[in-house]
């Protein structure tokens, strides 16, 4: 990835994967909108690779 990390939590009884991205605080419309479509898309994609649905 250019863009982004998996994070792995743990909780008492689960675990959480989550994608995410870091943004500067000063970054423009545009490039805020390209990290969530980033964040969005790849996060989907394994959603749908992991479990055969698309429930977000």
């Amino acid at each position: 990835m250019v863009l982004g990390a998996w994070q792995v939590n743990q909780g008492k009884d689960e675990y959480l994967v989550v994608f995410s991205a870091q943004v500067d605080a000063d970054a423009d419309a545009a490039a805020l909108r390209e990290v969530i479509e980033v964040v969005m898309y790849s996060a989907d994609r394994i959603e749908k690779e992991l479990s055969g649905t698309d429930a977000f």
